[in-house]
């Protein structure tokens, strides 16, 4: 007769120690790089077959390097099939230094809560960075985020759905992923980024080092986000894509708002009525950020009877302007004036006018930021004035 097998013992393992040791998780996708954890010390309990386990253990994470500490459940392990295995607990990611990330800067912690199986994560929790900034254009602002993410365990790829970001007091929403690229040992980020009612201030400290911004007032901005993985400052390889809103800006410079209002009132055809005219303006328009450039396209920016259009581009390390558009006024040239000019100027206002403005003039922007420089063609000539001077260049 066969003789009977016994069955194998139960063998339970009431705790287990592990000390200065390396998880590797294996990809069942072909390329992927496995995903690995230097732990300090991991304890496991109630270790055994087809059960799941308690853990706790301590880590540290290599990029963005910081301390994780973790506890929950783990298991029973599917032999067959290694990212079925169900996983649940809680974390908490303490002084990550961004630093090392080329382009970007602050100390950021999170803590959150994960559960599903290994290769299908749900990841719920918060960030806290005090003082995100990006080098070397702008200065840090502190940023609070709150996501819900779906993340496989085993490679790391994360998708975002979404991530609700506080950018100082503005609210910004993603929905995206961030994506393994073997070739080129980086991660691709991809996201939908809207941002219903932020305040420009808060936008504007991240692309501007002075003590305050140069515009206050609310933007509506949607774009598609793209880092692509590369050593690259995030300046440089950041691709932005959107369009953006800003129906009540206001500049901080009060030398260019009395500029503005003083172009209000002549644009209005009341250029000495010191009552008259506007410096709160409207901007909206498209933009594309490629290599550390900024290109707009059908840029519109306008105060009370002045509408100006342009397209062009601006360079976030230097500062670079150079943009070329339409300068549309409600006045006829004639109405900008006073006196003898306006007598002389009457007889050429039909020159100027153009589907429905008063006046229509070809405008520059160059310069840099701190120093723009305006320029006006009239009759085949070109009259230039920086902003800060009174000094007229031709």
């Amino acid at each position: 007769p066969t003789a009977r097998r016994s069955p194998s013992p139960i063998v339970i393992i009431d705790k287990l120690v592990c000390d200065d040791t390396t998880l590797f998780f294996i990809s069942s996708r072909p390329g992927k790089d496995p995903l690995d954890f230097d732990i300090h010390d991991l304890v496991l309990t109630d270790v055994g077959a087809g059960q799941p386990f308690a853990f706790r253990g301590n880590l540290t994470n290599a990029k963005p390097k910081g301390e994780i500490a973790t506890q929950g459940e783990f298991g029973s392990w599917d032999s067959d099939q290694p990212g079925n295995s169900p996983v649940s607990g809680t974390y908490q990611f303490t002084h990550a230094d961004l630093n090392p990330f080329p382009g970007i800067g602050g100390i950021l912690s999170s803590t959150g809560k994960f559960n599903g199986p290994l290769d299908r994560l749900g990841v719920d929790g918060q960030t806290d960075t005090s003082d995100f900034s990006i080098d070397p254009v702008g200065r840090g602002v502190p940023l609070h985020t709150d996501f819900s993410a779906t993340v496989n365990g085993t490679d790391g790829d994360t998708f975002l759905h979404p991530v609700r970001a506080l950018l100082g007091k503005s609210l910004i929403i993603a929905n995206g992923s961030v994506v393994l690229v073997r070739a080129k040992h980086g991660h691709q980020i991809d996201l939908d980024v809207t941002a219903p009612g932020a305040r420009l201030q808060d936008i504007l400290s991240l692309a501007v080092k002075a003590d305050k911004p140069p515009m206050t007032g609310t933007i509506k901005l949607r774009t598609k986000l793209m880092i692509a993985p590369s050593k690259d400052k995030v300046v440089d390889k950041l691709h932005l894509d959107g369009d953006f809103d800003a129906d009540d800006a206001r500049f901080t410079s009060a030398t260019v708002r009395d500029k503005l209002q003083s172009l209000s009132r002549h644009a209005m055809g009341q250029p000495t009525n010191q009552e008259a005219g506007s410096a709160i303006s409207d901007l909206k328009g498209h933009f594309r950020l490629e290599n550390g450039v900024i290109t707009f396209t059908r840029l519109n920016f306008s105060v009370e009877g002045v509408a100006i259009l342009l397209d062009g581009t601006y360079n976030m390390h230097g500062g670079e302007l150079n943009f070329r558009g339409d300068l549309k006024l409600n006045a006829t040239i004639s109405q900008t004036m006073t006196g003898w000019k306006s007598t002389l100027a009457k007889p050429f206002d039909p020159l100027f006018k153009k589907g429905g403005s008063g006046t229509v003039l070809p405008i520059t922007i160059t310069g840099t930021r701190e120093d723009p420089v305006f320029g006006v063609s009239i009759f085949h000539k070109s009259f230039k004035k920086q902003m800060n001077t009174q000094k007229p260049q031709q």
